[in-house]
């Protein structure tokens, strides 16, 4: 064999090895299996405050799920809409008014306040059918329909003693 054969081929072993040594490090880097994709969609924390701007076509409203889970959605929602950092916005009044006029009903109101991603209220009704009727006016009212950021109503929680609980998020209609 000539000196430029066995040059060659000591070339194409030291090639071939590299290969092999970056093949393995590739495989020893990545992980065994993906993670896991979170498939409850009743609870979805985003990182940022564009993120956590809701789809404006339509309003969300969830199906309902145990009374720790409509709570632990609730908070979960709000927590989310305040991670978004405070605003102040030209739309928060207008936001004010829609909560001021849901909140009118017999029964207790709790604005958050409105942030960067929009605004957001608890409120409790003293049974099922003053939350049903309420809901029902809201949507009728024009203000509300001329919202045209989206809307999200968290799940139901009643309460041992009939009242109910949900929590509404406006958000951003840009």
């Amino acid at each position: 064999m000539t000196a430029r054969a066995t040059l060659v081929t000591v070339s194409a072993i030291v090639l071939a090895a590299c290969a092999v040594a970056l093949l393995v490090a590739i495989r020893r880097s990545a992980p065994a299996s993906p993670p896991p994709i979170a498939r409850d969609a009743a609870v979805v924390l985003q990182a940022s405050p564009r993120d956590a701007m809701a789809p404006r076509a339509e309003d969300v409203f969830d199906a309902a799920p145990t009374q720790a889970g409509a709570r632990d959605e609730r908070e979960a929602v709000l927590a989310n809409l305040r991670s978004s950092g405070k605003g102040d916005e030209v739309w928060d009044a207008q936001a004010g008014a829609l909560f001021d006029a849901i909140g009118r009903a017999p029964g207790s109101a709790s604005v958050d306040g409105c942030f960067i991603a929009g605004c957001g209220a608890t409120f409790t009704f003293p049974s099922d059918a003053d939350y049903r009727r309420r809901l029902d006016e809201l949507q009728s009212l024009e203000a509300y329909r001329a919202w045209t950021g989206g809307k999200r109503f968290t799940s139901p929680e009643a309460a041992a003693d009939g009242s109910v609980r949900i929590g509404l998020v406006l958000y951003r209609p840009d």
